[in-house]
């Protein structure tokens, strides 16, 4: 229960919050994401444990975890930031309510429930309110419901009680509703206020809507921020890790192990051999020790030494790497709208915030990455959720064409694209449109005309319910009878014919279209227009009838001069069968061009008209029309007046698609990612929108899950009475007819997955079974080298998928026959899904297959669920609000820019950051084998090999800047944007692999081994002698052939060489030699390395040379056969590019 204008200290207020982090939350809930981290923790441990035994410098291991720290942190606060300036412009947004009988202005996120919110025209909704009060010329509320399902045609809304604005500050109500929910279709309760009245959501505001052509709206605020139906139907956003990064988590595991097991093997023969430690080493001597207290001391030694095997340098590398990939993609010229790049080329010298659009938020202008870890995933995504209107479309609908009942030929009429448009030229050839369709585009429909000024002149432009009846009206105003205003119960017009004549009718019912009827009526009465005797003559032969001195407009074949008729307009299987035609002839042409213009992606509606005179219909339509439409007395009333019309012709519109958008899914499918259109459209419109952007092709075979089709089926099955049984029995039929399209080749792999899906979809987890499967899907190693394989069928299948039958598959548990279709379809398109059900459909797949990569697109606050649930959400800034970009992870003007983000900036973030993290575990390898192959020459005394000091300048300068040069320009492929077929080759196996990674991992032992062994050979003489400098030079030593030697291993590995490769060269140059001179001046690096520089000499950096040489021999043998004789395919794409200067995906490159 809610008291109006009465607030109470419990009340909820508004204020919005989207942001993770507060100044006082950030450190605790930042600090519990980073070491939720096994490898983190291990670091952790180890810092700890070097304060316990010093074997080296403690601050050695802090310092790198407090830079990774910092990195880490600016990073997230740099997100964050962002979140917190979109919830700061929402939260401050004024407005005006009417509280404790006084008006007040207040912020958003100070209004608090039972406050009345007073409302403009233009202003948003900010939070869910009951409608009280419009003031309109129909008494009634108009909202653009835009950001919430994204359509931007209008809404009618019903007042519950007009009252002006000095009864609304004495207005003391109580509105008693349901507690908040998720569903957005429905809004049931009743409010007490001169008595009862009951409403449903029709008398709702919602939050994101926008009032429009209604100059005041008063309404009481019901629920706020997160009660709101909007922030209840997105579900919580849960963080997104990188899909790389646990294949790194993975591999650094298996290594965390193998020192772990190591770190317990070496103690247990360290302690057993220390007694016969002076029996070897003559010149040191041991006191004798307790064998167990020699046990635990060396574990914790080795613990230390053996942290080295964990690259500490890889975290801070990809967190950097990341930070400068996504400015790569957010500057890149090309995915910047091409207006807006056209305004900076012809000023140069002028900045944007100079431009025209410098009111425009940053998310409409070009890309802006929120979360750089999903630029890395963008290359893996296996599946894309899409919604359709303003992502797929621009929710523009353009009249094409009309087939009216004489000629039964369709004839094109153009794009009709603005209803102001006043230089529009009519073709002679359609001047004459017949006259019949003249009047249903001109009066079928509930379109508002709406007086607007562009240049100073006063044009009208039109708004309506739906986009399609706005189409009608622009079309009708070209041929010549236009829409000039509306009233509560009648419509004006101006008919131009070589002259004007005004024109009005009286709107005595509406039967409103639904998605059930699918059609819709209108009984309408012409009101005849005084004419001078002198002028009936000319009028006869212009327009159409004078009757008792009055014109009528309207022909005669639809009504008698002054009488009632009907109008009707709808889907031509439901409105053709009541329509009375002439022979089967007749039905058979109307058939083929409703063919014709659908096999074109377009949307066609059939009109219909009839005469009318049953007064008493009327008087009872005013009580019948507040009945649920499903009610049978609703339904016989529509029957009445929908049932022997005249066929007077039909219409075809198109929804305008986004710029390039057929050649971007085109390019996505050929790639193997599969398209999931997700929308909140009919099914109709979904299917054609699909089969026009090439979603779906026209010889595509349809599966269809819809309520249509259960009604097909349930008429075969007459014989089950079982609802379940029913629903089932249709799943298994379209899994039998898709397996038979599918080779028999996909059969075990069709029916495998199905088996999988059951046992998934049947299994209830313990908590202790939901441990021991956490611990084995962490050590497993099963997706470490392969991602699941494609499926791909000779027959492209389309999955129609509707909100009836999905509920129903819900309700009954059949998830798993369901998922199993969609999976082998070539697309699929799910139709009047709610913005819960967009997200538990994403929820579906990654339950079903948990290694899948989701990608949720859409422009609405409808879509912030499903780009929440997705790996990587990526929002479209429309004309209409930002709630999906506020909300999602990257951002772009238009669907056309996902292509060159993922071809393009996901593949070689993903190239860079894999070659980092194999780079990096490689060369650590290589310093923590080197331990332990020197642990077999000093019988496990942990003797450090290099100085604490060096290691960690090793672990996270020298081999950190070179890396991050080398890697910032790196690719494989110079543009593979136009070359779709390398994404899908390059997503069959992502790096690191499992195998790719032991490979590297035993060149690192082989690399010690040299290491280790040549230096002890080459200077034998020195390294058993008690010089302390030669100690220290002979650890240099090893240092520098490190350093070299991991730096070719990162020379060998690169595709293409730039100025940045040759800094990062030049780079390691510097710090090598400044290390040389700098270790014998100071006594930061200990005590040995006192007067090393004076050592070396010309033997020193031959041995350099020549150990270097022997430890990169086996990388650059494998560079050259693998391509040579084994290429991959970027390496083919390569010598086609030197060849013939870029990549043509229409000649033979050899690529497969």
């Amino acid at each position: 229960e809610i008291v109006i204008n009465t607030i109470h200290t419990t009340a909820k207020n508004n204020k919005y919050v989207t942001s993770k982090y507060t100044i006082l939350s950030f450190i605790p809930l930042f600090l519990f994401e980073v070491y939720k981290q096994f490898n983190n923790i291990y670091y952790l441990a180890n810092a700890i444990a070097g304060y316990f035994v010093q074997v080296v410098e403690p601050i050695t291991n802090v310092l790198p975890i407090i830079f990774i720290l910092v990195i880490m942190g600016i990073r997230e606060l740099v997100e964050d930031l962002g979140r917190h300036k979109s919830d700061k412009e929402q939260n401050e947004k004024t407005f005006t309510i009417i509280r404790n009988n006084k008006q007040q202005q207040i912020q958003s996120q100070n209004i608090r429930q039972g406050d009345i919110v007073l409302l403009q025209n233009k202003e948003q909704v900010p939070c869910d309110c009951l409608l009280l009060s419009a003031t309109s010329d129909t008494g009634l509320c108009y909202v653009s419901t835009a950001n919430l399902d994204g359509e931007a045609n209008l809404k009618p809304k019903k007042p519950t009680c007009q009252t002006d604005e000095h009864s609304l500050n004495e207005f003391i109500g109580k509105v008693i509703t349901q507690p908040p929910i998720n569903n957005m279709h429905l809004f049931n309760g009743e409010l007490e206020h001169n008595g009862r009245t009951y409403f449903k959501l029709d008398n709702i505001l919602l939050s994101g809507m926008r009032i429009e052509n209604t100059s005041n709206v008063a309404a009481a605020v019901v629920y706020t921020a997160k009660d709101t139906r909007v922030m209840q139907a997105n579900t919580k956003k849960g963080v997104k890790n990188s899909k790389l990064a646990q294949r790194t988590n993975k591999i650094t595991l298996y290594t965390g192990v193998l020192s772990i097991l190591l770190m317990v093997v070496f103690p247990i023969v360290s302690a057993t051999q220390s007694s016969n430690f002076h029996l070897k080493f003559v010149t040191f001597s041991l006191e004798s020790q307790v064998i167990s207290n020699v046990f635990w001391e060396k574990v914790v030694v080795f613990f230390l030494l053996l942290a080295y095997l964990l690259p500490l340098s890889l975290f801070m590398s990809l967190e950097v790497t990341r930070l400068l990939n996504m400015g790569q993609a957010e500057c890149d010229r090309n995915l910047r709208r091409a207006d807006i790049l056209q305004w900076q080329v012809q000023n140069p010298n002028k900045k944007l915030s100079q431009s025209p659009y410098s009111q425009e938020s940053q998310y409409q202008k070009s890309v802006t990455v929120k979360n750089s870890i999903c630029v890395e995933n963008l290359v893996e995504t296996d599946i894309i959720f899409s919604d359709k209107t303003g992502t797929l479309t621009k929710n523009q609908m353009l009249f094409h064409s009309l087939c009216d009942s004489e000629s039964l030929q369709v004839v094109k009429i153009g794009e009709i694209k603005d209803a102001a448009d006043q230089h529009y030229q009519v073709k002679r050839d359609y001047e004459d449109v017949n006259r019949e369709m003249l009047f249903q585009l001109a009066l079928c429909n509930t379109v508002i005309p709406q007086a607007k000024t562009v240049d100073e002149n006063e044009i009208i432009e039109f708004q309506g319910e739906s986009p399609d009846e706005i189409a009608f009206a622009a079309a009708a105003k070209v041929f010549g009878l236009e829409l000039v205003k509306r009233n509560a119960d009648s419509v004006e017009y101006v008919f131009r014919k070589n002259f004007e004549y005004k024109c009005k009718f009286q709107v005595l019912a509406v039967i409103p279209f639904s998605s059930a009827r699918k059609k819709m009526s209108m009984i309408m009465q012409e009101v005849g227009q005084p004419v001078l005797e002198q002028h009936q003559q000319l009028v006869k032969e212009k327009l159409c009838v004078v009757k008792d001195g009055f014109a009528y407009l309207l022909p005669e074949s639809m009504g008698l001069p002054g009488r009632m008729f009907v109008l009707s307009k709808g889907a031509d299987s439901f409105l053709l069968p009541f329509c009375q035609l002439h022979g089967l002839e007749q039905q058979k042409k109307i058939e083929a061009a409703v063919e014709r213009l659908s096999v074109k992606g377009l949307r066609t509606l059939v009109f219909a008209s009839r005469m009318f005179d049953q007064q008493d219909w009327l008087d009872n339509w005013s009580k019948v029309s507040q009945l649920d439409e499903m009610q049978p007395d609703y339904i016989t009333a529509c029957k009445v007046i929908e049932s022997k019309l005249t066929y007077n012709g039909m219409t075809a519109i198109e929804d305008e698609l986004q710029d390039n958008l057929k050649d971007t899914l085109m390019s996505l499918l050929e790639a193997g990612i599969r398209v999931w259109m997700l929308t909140g459209d009919k099914t109709e419109t979904a299917v054609n929108i699909a089969k026009s952007s090439g979603l779906s092709n026209y010889q595509a075979k349809y599966l269809n899950l819809t309520q249509t089709s259960l009604t097909s089926f349930k008429t075969i099955k007459r014989h089950v009475k079982d609802d379940e049984s029913i629903v089932k029995q249709l799943l298994q039929s379209l899994m039998e007819e898709q397996k038979n399209l599918l080779p028999k080749s996909m059969h075990k792999q069709y029916d495998k997955l199905f088996g999988e899906c059951l046992q998934i979809n049947a299994k209830v987890q313990s908590k202790c079974s939901k441990v021991f499967s956490f611990i084995g899907n962490m050590f497993s190693c099963k997706q470490m080298n392969l991602k699941l394989q494609k499926q791909s069928s000779p027959q492209s299948i389309t999955l129609v998928l509707d909100s009836t039958l999905y509920t129903l598959i819900k309700q009954y548990k059949l998830e798993p026959f369901f998922f199993t279709i969609a999976y082998y379809s070539t697309s699929a398109v799910c139709c009047r899904l709610s913005p819960s059900e967009k997200a538990e459909i994403v929820e579906l797949t990654k339950k079903f297959v948990p290694n899948i990569t989701s990608l949720s697109i859409g422009d609405g606050a409808n879509d912030v669920a499903m780009i929440k649930a997705a790996d990587i959400g990526v929002g479209v800034a429309g004309k209409e609000g930002l709630h999906s970009c506020n909300n999602a992870d990257i951002t772009l003007p238009s669907f056309r820019f996902l292509k060159r983000l993922i071809f393009v900036h996901g593949r070689f973030s993903h190239l860079r950051h894999s070659e980092i993290v194999e780079y990096s575990i490689e060369k650590n390898a290589i310093l923590g084998f080197m331990h332990v192959v020197y642990a077999f020459l000093n019988l496990f005394t942990v003797q450090m090999i290099i100085d604490s000091m060096f290691l960690t300048l090793y672990n996270v300068i020298i081999t950190l800047f070179p890396i991050l040069f080398a890697t910032i320009t790196e690719k494989d492929v110079l543009d593979p944007e136009k070359s779709p077929i390398l994404l899908k080759t390059f997503q069959l196996k992502f790096r690191p692999t499992g195998n790719f990674m032991l490979l590297r991992l035993l060149k690192s032992v082989y690399v010690s081994i040299v290491t280790i062994f040549s230096c002890y050979f080459l200077s034998q003489n020195n390294i058993h002698q008690d010089s302390v400098s030669s100690l220290g030079l002979e650890s240099f030593l090893l240092l520098v052939i490190l350093v070299v030697t991991s730096s070719i291993e990162l020379f060998l590995h690169q595709n293409y060489y730039t100025f940045f490769t040759l800094a990062a060269f030049a780079l390691l140059v510097v710090m090598v030699t400044g290390l040389t001179f700098f270790e014998g001046l100071t006594l930061t690096f200990g005590a040995t390395s006192v007067g090393v520089f004076d050592q070396v000499d010309v033997g020193f950096w031959v041995k350099v040379l020549v150990i270097s040489i022997l430890n990169t021999m086996p990388t650059f043998m494998y560079q050259i056969i693998k391509r040579l004789w084994y290429p991959s395919n970027a390496d083919i794409a390569r010598r086609f590019v030197r060849k013939n200067g870029c990549i043509d995906p229409r000649k033979q490159t050899g690529i497969i």
